[in-house]
């Protein structure tokens, strides 16, 4: 049990980001720019874990339980096409309870996919915002669409909607922290870089949601309580894991850390890129390589120890 209070523990340390991150993004307002930067960076980062620490240490594990190279790869594939088949499903199944003002770029993607469902209401912001939507460009119609959008569906869904955001925000965590406490065996021989790559996509994940939700209409403590309690939950999706996978067969572990895999990159591509890239331009580029170089320097330092020892 002890073990998995530490795994639990660590979930938690990884996810505190969010809490952070949403008290951040509502009391300094950081610019749109940094927080893409610093998204695009965490993505970087959880790209290496993702390639590195769960696709070929999952199929490296499956090859020295003697299993053939194409039975590994069948695993690890597997499990990341479906991990990234149930993201979807349950990503498309939530935003019908408003979960999409979970994230600017949901929003954004949801109205793209509805605006015919919407044609009034973006007529008559248009029609009261001309001036300012001249004067400042297409970056900013995007942003006030998505101000009016988010307070519309907020007032659709009524007292549903943060339910539904926090569900959507628990799909999007939900992966990382099982792998987090499937991985953990002791701390002498933990690797903190999949966790670090966590802390670090969870950050501004938090300081732009939060924004998101406070154009939605939502009080700053209902936003702060929303984060914590998805910290709170991470944390025992880590015990869970930790319980269930960590002495688990290679094949369980491999195939269900894939799984969870496919799911991160799932909402990777769907949400964090597309999102940095339209708030930071190009220069979100080299800071996703920088991103990546950083956890790989994790986990060549983890395994040279490894090596050596």
């Amino acid at each position: 049990m002890e073990q998995a209070l530490i795994a639990g523990g660590l979930a938690l340390l990884a996810t505190i980001a969010l809490p952070i991150g949403a008290a951040l993004g509502i009391y300094t307002s950081p610019s749109r720019r940094l927080i893409a930067i610093i998204m695009a960076f965490g993505a970087g980062a959880l790209v290496e874990a993702l390639a590195l620490e769960l696709a070929f240490e999952g199929a490296e594990a499956l090859i020295h339980d003697h299993h053939s190279a194409a039975t590994a790869w069948f695993f690890v594939a597997s499990g990341f096409l479906i991990g990234g088949i149930v993201y979807y499903l349950a990503d498309r199944a939530l935003e019908g309870g408003g979960a999409q003002l979970r994230r600017p770029s949901l929003t954004q993607r949801y109205l793209a996919r509805e605006r015919h469902r919407f044609a009034d209401l973006l007529h008559k912001l248009h029609a009261d915002h001309l001036p300012f939507l001249v004067r400042h460009g297409t970056s900013h119609t995007a942003r006030v669409e998505h101000a009016a959008l988010a307070r519309h569906v907020s007032e659709g869904h009524g007292g549903g909607a943060p339910v539904a955001i926090f569900f959507g925000a628990l799909l999007d965590g939900i992966s990382e922290s099982i792998v987090i406490g499937a991985k953990f065996v002791s701390l002498a021989t933990f690797n903190p870089s999949f966790l670090i790559a966590v802390f670090l996509s969870n950050l501004p994940e938090a300081m732009s949601s939060a924004s998101g939700m406070r154009l939605a209409g939502f009080s700053n403590l209902r936003i702060i309580a929303l984060w914590t309690g998805l910290m709170v939950a991470s944390g025992v999706f880590g015990m869970i894991g930790n319980i269930f996978l960590a002495s688990a067969p290679p094949t369980v572990m491999t195939f269900t850390n894939a799984i969870a895999g496919g799911g991160i990159l799932a909402m990777i591509a769907a949400t964090m890129m597309p999102e940095a890239y339209e708030e930071g331009g190009p220069v979100v580029g080299l800071a996703t390589i920088a991103g990546f170089l950083s956890a790989l320097l994790f986990f060549t330092i983890d395994l040279h120890g490894r090596i050596a020892g």
